[in-house]
């Protein structure tokens, strides 16, 4: 009887009329029990439950909590092309210009990088000394050293940094200098060189078809490949390679039809 431990019993005693008390109902205090286990759940790639634990006992058996493959789903809209993102975010050019400038952002990288042609400033986004103008490629060939031809020639990495003089006393000796693909190939991006076409004969410069050259001839932008371009007497050119296959050009030349 009572509220609260020990919760006594008490027997009714008929011969002496009262309740005798029996004693507590709560037996002794037991010992310890063993820590129970700890059971962890474990989902794998294709939606298997499953479970471990740590005392060896058997395991809730596993099953799999994904639902059936659902329909396949309407088609979406075709979405714009990288051209069209890029006119909205200002691109003026046409499609082949962008699909071109695509094709050689890895040489354009490169170029830009520290130990590029024309390394980019991290702060400022500005073109170091160094850069591909018309007045520091003028520069440059105004300061190279000299190297004399008298006959058509193929120009090589040997003309590195060197200026072709075009000159041959046969007034009216063609003088053809060629950018071939093969030896295109083993100029390094940032070379440069010039050509100074002398008093007599016709010097001509003659890049072979998958080679072109970029430039800008009396205010229109010049974007051709496999091209022969005349250099007048007394006029000089200098040319710089700015990706694999592409030459920049400046200085006075004609482009043939």
């Amino acid at each position: 009887m009572g509220t609260e431990a020990p919760y006594l019993i008490y027997v009714y005693d008929g011969l002496n009329d009262c309740w005798v008390n029996n004693g507590s109902i709560q037996g002794p205090k037991g010992e310890t029990g063993e820590k129970g286990a700890t059971f962890s759940p474990q989902m794998d790639g294709n939606g298997n439950l499953s479970w471990v634990n740590d005392k060896g006992l058997p395991n809730p058996q596993t099953v799999n909590l994904r639902g059936d493959k659902g329909e396949k789903g309407d088609k979406g809209d075709s979405g714009e092309s990288p051209y069209d993102l890029a006119v909205q975010e200002g691109f003026g050019g046409t499609e082949t210009t962008f699909n071109w400038s695509l094709a050689h952002i890895a040489d354009h990288a490169a170029q830009h990088m520290a130990g590029g042609t024309d390394p980019l400033e991290v702060e400022t986004d500005s073109i170091k000394d160094g850069a591909v103008t018309r007045a520091k490629l003028a520069q440059d060939a105004l300061y190279s050293p000299l190297a004399q031809k008298t006959s058509s020639y193929t120009l090589t990495v040997n003309d590195i940094g060197k200026t072709i003089f075009s000159d041959s006393s046969q007034a009216s000796q063609v003088r053809v200098f060629t950018i071939d693909a093969a030896n295109n190939a083993t100029f390094p991006i940032g070379a440069e060189l010039a050509i100074l076409a002398g008093n007599t004969g016709t010097t001509k410069l003659s890049v072979e078809a998958g080679i072109g050259l970029r430039g800008n001839q009396d205010g229109t932008v010049l974007a051709t490949d496999g091209i022969t371009a005349t250099i007048p007497r007394y006029c000089m050119i200098a040319l710089k390679k700015i990706f694999t296959k592409h030459w920049f050009i400046t200085g006075v030349f004609e482009v043939e039809a």
